[in-house]
């Protein structure tokens, strides 16, 4: 089963979730060197909100759907046998 990547350009929500990468990877720094452990919670959710944000793009962009899938027929494929092997 072969899954078509053809890009269509940067999704519409890239440039958010850039943002929300940085303003994640600063909340963690800080999080982690001020050992307070909500914003380090909260840097994982900000994370969250771009990750959602990625799906909801794939989805609008037909990603995930069944159409783009080719199936590949196993009743045409060639099983070797052992006079196709070759000598030893």
């Amino acid at each position: 089963m072969f899954v078509s990547r053809r890009s269509t350009g940067p999704g519409r929500f890239l440039d958010w979730r850039v943002r929300l990468l940085g303003v994640a990877a600063i909340l963690a720094v800080f999080g982690i060197g001020a050992d307070q452990g909500w914003m380090v919670n909260l840097a994982i959710g900000v994370l969250a909100v771009s990750l959602v944000l990625g799906m909801i793009e794939g989805r609008s962009r037909g990603g995930g759907d069944d159409d783009e899938v080719d199936d590949v027929d196993d009743d045409d494929a060639e099983i070797p046998t052992d006079d196709a092997a070759p000598p030893r």
